[in-house]
């Protein structure tokens, strides 16, 4: 029997997607960092705590059932995080679901689509009793505190002066009228210090969550986990490390921009961890057997003071780990000779974005910029410090046409052929974030999307068609010249994607770098998914976890 439980928190990935070279996969598969943190403040006040990952329960048992797991353990409270708006259909199927047949138990969400999308999601989705907006860490044990303390349920729950929420206040009839607490929570330097971001023992077969997923994110599931790990470049064990939150600048792209966080959190400062704090998270990591860690936070890539001394801290302290350190601009070279210090296996390597070949395009998209000149005399200090690199593109741009492209793969093909510690180099297409300066603004970066609200992204995660490889829900206007005159929107929408999917296979296939080459790899790789019982995308049927 499961050990009962007082809060559940449950990670749900986007259980079926379709794509040829993964054939049925899901995607959404690494936990945000914060909830291991959330997790630890319940646990640590005496609650019983447990996260399920509801891919790894899966993947350990395909006849694992959420349902049958929350009766058995009978949690007060389930919290289900809506962090990546890929997750938006399951995390609500698995909402409802819960709360159709355990309509006592308290569902609380949060995370960075659900902070986004806070009001319409707390109105339109009736199954949800509470929604965090912004920063969680002073929130959740209230929220647990009271729901364990009130027999009645729902009906007769208060959450008031609970910081960062928007509840339900449901009156005797059924109907309910929504509570925006006044109290504002933004956490500090010394709040996050506070906090443990790696009890990952809190993870349900964590085990098997350290063995399953790498930094391709797609796990396809015809196949077994073994094969899984041989389609991806990077072989260690790595998990995401949290260092801090904030960011200073505008990517035009991304979500977590300036602007976004301040719309969200309140504020849009930096916060980062002290540096010996750290080192104890990636101590505590390498106790779990990982031996890499990904970091993704780089808020000033040209003042990289703070990851000098991370770096000389950790050698002092003797720890011994391989780094995924994703740049936000370009690294200076006093970065790379301290990084090349510290993290010395095949696996340490330094991500740069690119995005285009065209210095002009970049420059408009991009916070921090910089020509194919700096560029390269980057990549050439990072070869003569034999410090290994990636670099990534995006097909799909805003300011963009189908010209630049011949930019780009002329780019990477210098970059291929100049480099020896060169370890992968991808194109993807862009997503078009809730939050992003393309989705609040689209007129002015000549966008014409098809997602305006988060139901439009429920709907569109809910169908067979809604792999983010393929399927864009976006166009960039004058971006080919010949596009046919097409009289709606969604036809030229659908039109644009089918394009920038077709280049993509043809120019920029992410399997290989090599695009022949690649063709016969995922005819190879396809036939594997034929024989294992999956096949065309005209024989899939999207599924849920519930």
């Amino acid at each position: 029997m499961s050990e009962k439980l007082d809060i559940l928190f449950l990670h749900v990935p986007k259980f079926s997607n379709y794509y040829k070279p993964f054939d049925e996969y899901m995607f959404i598969n690494f936990v945000s960092m914060g909830l291991f943190a959330l997790a630890d403040i319940t646990h640590a006040a005496g609650y019983k705590t447990k996260i399920v990952h509801l891919g790894i329960e899966w993947i350990c048992d395909n006849d694992f059932a959420i349902l049958d797991y929350i009766e058995k353990t009978a949690p007060k409270v389930v919290a289900v995080p809506i962090f990546w708006h890929p997750q938006s259909y399951d995390a609500i199927e698995v909402i409802r679901a819960v709360k159709k047949r355990f309509p006592d138990i308290i569902i609380v969400t949060g995370g960075f689509t659900a902070s986004y999308f806070a009001d319409e999601i707390i109105r339109e989705v009736k199954e949800i009793d509470a929604l965090v907006r912004g920063h969680g860490e002073s929130s959740i044990l209230p929220i647990i505190e009271r729901a364990a303390a009130c027999p009645g349920g729902r009906d007769k729950l208060d959450l008031s002066n609970v910081d960062n929420l928007l509840w339900k206040k449901y009156r005797p009839d059924g109907g309910f009228e929504v509570v925006y607490n006044e109290e504002v929570f933004f956490a500090s330097n010394a709040d996050l210090d506070k906090l443990n971001f790696t009890n990952i023992a809190l993870l349900n077969n964590y085990e098997t969550y350290k063995n399953s997923f790498r930094l391709n994110v797609a796990y396809s599931k015809r196949i077994s986990r073994e094969d899984n790990l041989k389609i991806t470049p990077v072989r260690a064990y790595h998990i995401p490390l949290f260092i801090g939150r904030g960011c200073p600048t505008e990517c035009k792209l991304c979500a977590g921009r300036q602007k976004n966080q301040i719309k969200m959190n309140c504020s849009g400062a930096v916060i980062m961890r002290s540096i010996d704090k750290v080192c104890d998270s990636i101590e505590e990591i390498i106790k779990y057997g990982f031996d890499q860690v990904i970091v993704c936070t780089d808020p000033y890539p040209d003042k990289p003071q703070y990851f000098i001394d991370l770096f000389r801290r950790i050698r002092e302290r003797g720890i011994e780990i391989e780094m995924f350190f994703e740049s936000w601009g370009l690294p200076t070279r006093k970065f790379i000779d301290e990084f090349g210090k510290t993290f010395h296996g095949r696996n340490s390597a330094i991500a740069i974005s690119a995005e285009s070949g065209s210095d002009s395009v970049r420059d408009k998209i991009r916070g921090y910029s910089f020509t194919n000149a700096e560029l390269f005399d980057t990549l050439d200090y990072l070869e003569e410090s034999r410090v290994g690199f990636l670099v990534f593109f995006t097909v799909g741009n805003p300011f963009e046409t189908e010209d630049d492209l011949d930019q780009t793969s002329q780019l990477i093909a210098d970059i291929k052929d100049k480099y020896n510690f060169v370890r992968w180099l991808t194109t993807y297409p862009v997503q078009i974030e809730p939050g992003s300066a393309i989705f609040e603004d689209p007129e002015l970066y000549g966008v014409e999307k098809m997602f305006y609200t988060f139901m439009d992204y429920y709907n569109f995660h809910g169908t067979r068609e809604s792999c983010l490889y393929t399927n864009l829900g976006y166009r960039v206007k004058g971006y080919f010249k010949d596009e046919p005159e097409l009289t709606s929107k969604a036809e030229r929408v659908d039109w644009f994607s089918a394009q920038i999917s077709r280049l993509r296979c043809e120019k920029f296939c992410i399997l290989h770098p090599d695009p022949e080459t690649a063709r016969h790899y995922c005819d190879r790789q396809h036939q594997i998914y034929i024989e294992a019982g999956g096949g065309d995308f005209d024989k899939f049927e999207r599924k849920s976890f519930v």
